[in-house]
């Protein structure tokens, strides 16, 4: 209320963690003792709106302002400048707008100033650096643009600076002149050029922030000389050229992510000198050569993430000493050789992703050991042999992924162990043999891809309890398809192409009512398609090419109003192609090539706005 103005004597107001509303009454700059003003509020902060009154700049004695107010508008008074007593200055407002007001650099006494999640524009005063006294310079989360003000080098008693705006232009090397500076972070901004040499003279420095940038050029070796640095953050820039090897002088360091870059060479092997690391990420880099074996050595690594790059090599086997790793993820490179054994060692592991690789030789059993894992996926390499038993101890994986490789033999009866198992991709092998019956125990299964195998028989009725599936790929087999299948009634995607069916399609495929991708393309069905098809009103794509289907195309078909791809090629249909498939208006691509349709290329097909492929060839 206004009436708090009339309290002369009053030293220090706090008004914090309440529901307030209303605006701030001007009236409170009439308290001339002041020392302490927090409007503050928890979370999100409160509903203090209107503007801040300019009459805040008559408190001669405060120290201390603090305004958190999600409704609060208008500018930051320039009389705020005049407090020339005040050392902490803290404004969160969403909704505050203009410019930062350069009489703030009046303010000599001040030592932390920050302006959170505001809407500020425009520079950032240069005046700011004449703030001698200031530690803390927080300005985040608003449109600030503009270059950084080279004259903040002045700032000899700072301790911590952000500023996450939209700055441009290049990161100022007075910069370095900060000898006090603990922590400096310029995330998501647009600043560019190169990273000065001399932040390798802030000795002091924990926390270094440049991510999200477009920064360009090197890492300054001088970056190896900050003894203190805990945390190097300078991912998703356009950095180039080699890892300096003097990094492996950051004794105290504990997380470097040089991730999203343009960096080559490769990684140094000075880096198995950082003894306190917990997370290195050099991901999507061009980054050559082997993983240095020392490694091996970093004992309190929790995250490897070295994946997207062009290492070759084989994986060491040191990598086997690191106790305390939970995630080592080597996808994408061109790493070959077998899989360590002593991968197996890794007992806090719960991501193992070496997908996309050269790797050949057996799958370790080994891995059967790591009893935290919830994800391993060996994807795409040239692995052979048979899938060791033992992965059926891995009673808390949740993603099994061995598609795309070289392996032979049975399915281990042992996966159908794995009750926490919601993804099993064993596609593009040579496995061979029937399906085991044990895998009808995965109850929260979700994706059964077996597709392109050798497996044979029939499929085993327990996989009538897989309620919860949501895509089945038995495509390229030789399996018999069983009359629960419409029990499956979740099923999004279902995939039995090449599996040497014959007769009548399934009716029980038409039960399927969430189905969203059909192919059965590749096998020896006859008979009509049936027009039961068309309740699939989810269907997005069919598949019946390459069969023995005859008949008309039932004009049911154009009920599937979600369709985006649908193929009758290779068949022998006949009759005219029905004028109903124009409600097919989502319709992307459409081939009906290779049967014994007659008639006229209906003129309808141009009103298919978004037709990108259409086959029409082959037919009468």
């Amino acid at each position: 209320p206004p009436e708090l103005g009339n309290l002369s004597n009053l030293e220090s107001l706090y008004i914090s963690g309440n529901e307030l509303s209303g605006s701030i009454p001007p009236e409170l700059g009439n308290l001339s003792k002041l020392k302490s003003l927090y409007l503050y509020g928890t979370g999100l902060g409160f509903g203090l709106s209107g503007s801040i009154p300019s009459s805040l700049g008559n408190l001669s004695n405060l120290e201390s302002l603090y305004i958190n107010g999600d409704e609060l508008s208008g500018s930051i008074p320039a009389s705020l400048g005049n407090l020339s007593k005040l050392e902490s200055l803290h404004i969160h407002g969403d909704k505050l707008s203009g410019n930062i007001p350069s009489s703030l650099g009046n303010l000599s006494k001040l030592e932390r100033l920050g302006l959170h999640w505001t809407r500020l524009n425009g520079n950032i005063p240069p005046e700011l650096g004449k703030l001698s006294n200031l530690k803390r310079l927080h300005l985040e989360g608003h449109g600030l643009s503009g270059s950084i003000p080279s004259s903040l080098g002045n700032l000899s008693s700072l301790e911590s600076i952000y500023l996450d705006g939209e700055l441009s232009g290049s990161i100022p090397p007075e910069l370095g002149n900060l000898a006090n500076l603990q922590r400096l972070s310029f995330y998501g901004n647009e600043l560019s050029g190169s990273i000065p040499a001399e932040l390798g003279d802030l000795t002091n420095l924990q926390r270094l922030n440049l991510a999200y940038n477009e920064l360009s050029g090197s890492i300054p070796s001088s970056l190896g000389g900050l003894s203190n640095l805990e945390i190097l953050k300078l991912h998703s820039n356009e950095l180039s050229g080699s890892i300096p090897a003097s990094l492996g002088n950051l004794a105290s360091l504990q997380k470097l992510d040089f991730s999203f870059s343009d960096l080559s060479g490769s990684i140094p092997s000075s880096f198995g000198d950082l003894s306190n690391l917990q997370i290195l990420n050099l991901a999507y880099n061009k980054l050559s050569g082997s993983i240095p074996s020392s490694m091996g050595n970093l004992s309190q690594l929790t995250g490897l993430h070295l994946y997207e790059n062009e290492l070759s090599g084989s994986i060491p086997s040191s990598l086997g000493n690191l106790s305390n790793l939970d995630s080592l993820n080597l996808y994408g490179n061109e790493l070959s050789g077998s899989i360590p054994a002593s991968l197996g060692n890794l007992s806090s592991l719960w991501s193992l992703n070496l997908a996309y690789n050269e790797l050949s030789g057996s799958i370790p059993s080994s891995l059967g050991n790591l009893s935290n894992l919830d994800g391993l996926n060996l994807y795409g390499n040239k692995l052979n042999g048979s899938i060791p038993s033992e992965l059926g101890d891995l009673f808390n994986l949740q993603r099994l992924n061995l598609a795309y490789n070289e392996l032979g033999g049975s399915i281990p009866s042992s996966l159908g162990n794995l009750h926490r198992l919601q993804v099993l991709n064993l596609r593009k092998n040579e496995l061979s043999g029937s399906i085991p019956p044990e895998l009808g125990n995965l109850f929260i299964l979700q994706d059964l891809l077996l597709g392109s195998n050798q497996l044979s028989g029939t499929i085993p009725s327990s996989l009538s309890n897989l309620s919860n599936l949501l895509w089945l790929d038995l495509s390229g087999n030789e399996l018999n398809i069983p009359s629960f299948l419409g029990r499956l009634s979740n099923l999004y995607g279902l995939e039995l192409a090449s599996i040497q069916l014959s007769g009548s399609m399934p009716s029980s495929i038409a039960d399927l009512s969430n189905l969203a991708l059909l192919d059965l393309s590749g096998n020896e069905l006859s008979g009509s398609i049936p027009t039961e098809l068309s309740r699939l009103s989810e269907l997005e794509r069919l598949d019946l090419s390459d069969n023995e289907l005859s008949g008309s195309i039932p004009a049911e078909l154009s009920r599937l109003s979600n369709l985006l791809g649908l193929n009758l090629s290779g068949n022998e249909l006949s009759g005219s192609i029905p004028t109903e498939l124009t409600r097919l208006s989502k319709l992307r691509g459409l081939n009906l090539s290779g049967n014994q349709l007659t008639g006229s290329i209906p003129s309808w097909l141009g009103e298919l706005s978004d037709i990108q492929w259409l086959y029409l060839s082959d037919n009468e």
